[in-house]
């Protein structure tokens, strides 16, 4: 799911790769605030619970410090 977000990443400078992640957990965190912490709870713990794996498991093996930064930015949104 957030592979092209980390080929899309690594070609860019460092300055617009911070703003990009900075700038990308804007709009999901309106939603969350919005939408799951008052209706589903359970939903938002699901789709966290799995995203936390799947960023975790794909760190593992990367040597470029673009492609670490990136995938630590997708496990903090």
């Amino acid at each position: 799911f957030h592979s092209w977000y980390i080929d899309v990443m690594t070609k860019m400078s460092w300055k617009n790769m911070f703003i990009m992640m900075t700038v990308q957990k804007i709009i999901p965190m309106m939603i969350i605030t919005y939408t799951f912490v008052k209706s589903n709870k359970m939903m938002l713990f699901i789709v966290t619970a799995m995203n936390v794996l799947i960023s975790s498991m794909m760190i593992l093996n990367q040597t470029s410090m673009k492609k670490i930064m990136t995938i630590s930015s997708i496990n903090q949104m």
